[in-house]
């Protein structure tokens, strides 16, 4: 009996976090270009990267989009090898 009670539990938790996480990766459009990653921020939306991807301008995120980047253990960067007033990676509009 109480071995069935922790199964039923466990399953009921794996289900649970199944429920919560699906979301959030579901609708990701995997991006492994700078070109794919500005179309896609612009559509607004979850973007997954893919592959690491050097900026060559700052990726500016428009105002009114909500957009949450997953950069799944990969690197979003420009290089900059002097302060600018621009140099800033994301620039996330009003």
């Amino acid at each position: 009996m109480k071995h069935t009670m922790l199964r039923i539990l466990s399953l009921l938790i794996i289900t649970v976090l199944l429920c919560f996480a699906l979301p959030l990766t579901a609708g990701a459009a995997s991006v492994s270009t700078e070109s794919a990653l500005r179309t896609n921020v612009n559509k607004g939306g979850t973007v997954k990267l893919t592959k690491d991807i050097k900026l060559s301008a700052r990726l500016v995120i428009p105002g009114g989009k909500t957009v949450t980047i997953d950069l799944n253990g990969k690197k979003l960067y420009r290089e900059r090898t002097e302060c600018k007033e621009d140099g800033n990676v994301i620039l996330v509009e009003e």
